[in-house]
């Protein structure tokens, strides 16, 4: 699926937190979106990271927490976050990624226990960390 097909999201009023979660994989994407916002959060989601790129490139207040699978086509997680610190310095983000450590382990810099979350995660798994990053 091509990115540039799916239409533009804005994020709404700071009346509730506001995720966005960044995931080329339409099932994982769409699963997370529903998870959050059975938690009353509100998400927007992205399919890749040149779409959540132009996202942020709207904003004058990012959002809560960026959730972004780490592998992507064209522009990993890990870029994409550095990109996004540059304009939003301190974006808290949660990282999920399927893949073992050793194809992480050069990002050992950015990716932490905290900020990583490993697939195939539980869904009380997922709400937990999330809870524990936008409560900092």
């Amino acid at each position: 699926m091509n990115c540039a097909n799916h239409p533009r999201h804005t994020i709404p009023a700071k009346k509730s937190k506001t995720i966005l979660v960044v995931d080329d994989n339409d099932m994982i994407r769409q699963m997370i979106v529903q998870i959050l916002e059975s938690e009353g959060i509100d998400a927007i989601s992205a399919s890749c990271s040149k779409t959540a790129l132009k996202l942020f490139d709207t904003l004058t207040i990012p959002p809560d927490l960026m959730i972004c699978d780490i592998c992507m086509p064209i522009m990993s997680g890990v870029e994409l976050y550095q990109h996004v610190e540059k304009q939003f310095p301190q974006q808290p983000v949660l990282f999920i990624t399927g893949y073992p450590d050793s194809h992480t382990e050069l990002c050992h810099d950015i990716l932490t226990n905290e900020n990583l979350l490993r697939k195939p995660f539980r869904v009380a798994e997922l709400i937990q960390r999330v809870q524990q990053i936008i409560a900092q």
